[in-house]
């Protein structure tokens, strides 16, 4: 009976010490784990900012994210790398945001201190030195504008603000035949110079808008960033605008969908396979008003100053940048389908159209664009 009694004791003790042990190390470890988000909260970092897949448990090549907000848009960053402390990633993101606020500060027509709000509000035809960033986004938007016959043209501003699109607090509404003719004499590429690293305008009301291209420079600009950090295989998306290097986790190529054309909408109407390009997408889906029962789109057509009539609702351009590809998506819609085809064929552009075909929807692709679909 007492060995019995002893020996129950034993035992008794034995979970005691056991429990004891599994308290102490389930302490340890919160403690560690409190120690490693301390820098995180310090910091100001938002702890969803950093994610791992969990497929990679086998590897020790994993997958990071960071999460943010710039040009009115969400922007994620999606990179495969060697372990990566907390530190590491929340440098990567200082770097990040540094960069987008550069473009912002050069490029936004919604600052007023910005380098091109400053050229709008130039009141003589004297040259002005602007940077290198913004040379080379007009650079490229001023070509583009010429092979497409100027669909793509940064002179609209003007006309951006006539329809309540812009960042003045006009009214969103039709304007009449005289006032898009008034503002049409001061708009179009001719009315602006750009001299090495001076720009220069023919008359003081025109202004600029650089919308249809910045944002896919930013895009541009985040991935060059990543490249220089060593960081190889990536996804920059800026609000649907894309560059892909390498590839994923998998060693297979990125899957981007294109959303569906329509207003709330989710899901895709397309996956394209892509590795070492970029993809953007315009539509007159997002952005637009409703007046007599009637549509009108945020993309204006420069030569007409209307908004342009819904017969190409989605334009996705692939290309080997995505400024490139930004503006050329742009430029497509206002073209309408036969022109940005025959465009996109004669300069083995990578384009996917789709057409409000007297309600029906038609898909066109360009030869280019085909060898990306899965």
């Amino acid at each position: 009976m007492k060995v019995a009694v002893l020996l129950n004791l034993v035992i008794s003790v034995g979970k005691l010490l056991v429990c004891y042990f599994l308290m102490s190390v389930t302490s340890f470890m919160n403690i560690v784990r409190v120690c490693l988000l301390i820098p995180l909260l310090m910091a100001g970092m938002p702890l969803h900012s950093v994610a791992q897949e969990p497929n990679a448990q086998d590897s020790d090549i994993k997958t990071y994210n960071i999460y943010g907000k710039t040009m009115g848009n969400n922007y994620r960053v999606t990179w495969n790398a060697d372990s990566t402390t907390p530190q590491e990633v929340f440098s990567l993101r200082k770097k990040i945001e540094s960069r987008l606020e550069e473009i912002n500060a050069s490029m936004s027509t919604w600052r007023k201190d910005s380098e091109i709000s400053q050229f709008n509000e130039h009141t003589t035809n004297d040259e002005v030195q602007i940077s290198a960033s913004l040379n080379h986004v007009l650079s490229k938007a001023i070509s583009i504008g010429r092979v497409t016959d100027g669909a793509l043209d940064i002179t609209v501003a003007p006309l951006v603000e006539l329809w309540g699109f812009g960042p003045t607090t006009n009214a969103r509404q039709v304007p009449n035949s005289a006032q898009i003719n008034e503002v049409l004499e001061y708009t179009g590429l001719d009315k602006i110079k750009l001299s090495g690293s001076k720009l220069s305008k023919n008359d003081p009301r025109t202004r600029l808008d650089l919308s249809s291209i910045a944002k896919g420079y930013g895009v541009d600009e985040i991935a060059a960033l990543l490249e220089r950090e060593d960081i190889h295989h990536f996804l920059v998306d800026i609000g649907g605008e894309l560059v892909a290097r390498g590839e994923r986790l998998d060693g297979k190529p990125w899957q981007v969908g294109v959303d569906k054309p329509v207003v709330n909408g989710q899901g895709q109407v397309a996956m394209v396979s892509i590795s070492d390009k970029a993809v953007a997408t315009s539509g007159d889906y997002r952005n637009f008003f409703e007046q007599d029962s009637t549509r009108f789109s945020h993309i204006l057509d420069p030569k007409t100053g209307r908004s342009v009539p819904r017969q190409v609702v989605s334009a996705t351009v692939i290309a080997d940048d995505c400024a490139s590809a930004d503006a050329l998506a742009t430029a497509a819609v206002v073209m309408g389908v036969k022109p940005a085809l025959a465009m996109a064929e004669k300069q083995r552009i990578a384009l996917m159209l789709i057409e409000n075909y007297f309600g029906d929807v038609k898909f066109h692709h360009s030869k280019e664009f085909k060898t990306f679909l899965q």
